[in-house]
């Protein structure tokens, strides 16, 4: 993934890739490294099925740095993956 990143990076810079790419893909890879993500794409659920981001570096600078690669603010992306999950859920409990 980290070769990805890497070429994933310059694709966005030469106008070839989208930077929201870029930034679901960095987030991803620092995730999973165990360190703080910087564009709070990555979520998680809590026992109670509520959607929440993964640990961010700076979440004082998370929705400039979503704006700048044509993300929405963080509010508005938690409460989309909520929504997802509130669907996944009810589907489950519909189905049981």
């Amino acid at each position: 993934m980290n070769e990805c990143l890497t070429l994933l990076r310059e694709a966005v810079h030469q106008g070839e890739a989208e930077g929201w790419c870029f930034a679901y893909l960095q987030d991803r890879v620092l995730t999973m490294s165990g360190k703080p993500q910087i564009y709070g794409t990555q979520h998680d659920t809590d026992e109670n099925g509520i959607a929440f981001p993964l640990p961010i570096k700076e979440p004082e600078k998370v929705d400039i740095l979503r704006q700048e690669v044509g993300l929405e603010p963080l509010s508005e992306a938690t409460e989309r993956i909520q929504g997802r999950q509130n669907a996944i859920r009810g589907n489950r409990e519909k189905n049981g």
